[in-house]
């Protein structure tokens, strides 16, 4: 969770962890990284909204494939129930 003006420079940082992460080999195979991100108060104001909205855009990523940093949208519904 980021405050404004930070996104970019978090975005970065992320991709430079997960272009690491994803150079590691196991006998199974290779590390791969799914990551989602929200903003404060881009996102939502309500911190616990975010934190959903952080979920849902994880979710995504994953459903979209691998090594993805997904961003949170305008229109993401946040994941209530989980």
């Amino acid at each position: 969770m980021l405050k404004p003006g930070k996104l970019a420079a978090a975005e970065w940082e992320e991709v430079k962890l997960m272009r690491h992460i994803s150079g590691i080999r196991l006998p199974r195979g290779r590390v791969t990284v799914s990551i989602g991100m929200a903003t404060y108060p881009q996102s939502t104001r309500d911190i616990s909204v975010l934190v959903q909205f952080t979920d849902s855009a994880l979710y995504q990523a994953k459903k979209e494939g691998r090594n993805r940093l997904q961003t949170a949208a305008d229109d993401m519904e946040p994941l209530l129930g989980r």
